[in-house]
């Protein structure tokens, strides 16, 4: 009967700690970017999915500051992206902004961009000014408008489809 009870008791704890270690591997697509602003911000992460053909409202993700400078964000559990867009601020005065670093995880995924692969791997729009030796970023408003970002390019659009899981 001991050895009945000791089995019991393994089976328990082997099913409590499998249960454990699977919810800690969640599937979150999270991105942490480096960057030191001159005044608080707002950040915007847009994504698409397989299937979306533009981005849309429904799918962006707010900017959460971090420490350092960092700003973080989290895409739905189980969401996978095929594009990306970085939106810088969203007011129409002058900003200034040093992108320092990326950081990309999704489960065994881990991409390290410097400041020569965010280059490589997204482009600005008309509302930025964009020094690629040393990250600064300043937004530019025309004709009184400013919707300043980064939107991915083919190259990383087919990186992501790669990785995709």
């Amino acid at each position: 009967m001991n050895k009945n009870l000791i089995l019991i008791l393994c089976f328990i704890i082997t099913t409590y700690a499998c249960k454990n270690h699977d919810s800690a591997q969640e599937s979150v697509f999270k991105v942490v970017m480096k960057v030191q602003s001159d005044n608080n911000t707002t950040f915007h992460m847009h994504y698409k999915e397989e299937g979306d053909e533009n981005f849309t409202k429904h799918k962006v993700i707010n900017g959460v500051i971090l420490k350092g400078n960092e700003v973080e964000f989290k895409l739905p559990k189980n969401s996978f992206p095929i594009s990306l867009r970085f939106d810088f601020g969203n007011k129409i005065v002058l900003q200034h902004y040093t992108f320092k670093s990326m950081l990309i995880t999704y489960e065994d995924l881990k991409m390290n961009l410097s400041l020569v692969e965010f280059n490589a791997f997204f482009s600005p729009n008309k509302y930025i000014n964009f020094n690629k030796k040393n990250g600064e970023i300043y937004n530019k408003v025309i004709n009184g408008k400013s919707d300043p970002y980064f939107i991915s390019r083919p190259f990383f659009d087919k990186k992501l489809e790669i990785e995709k899981r």
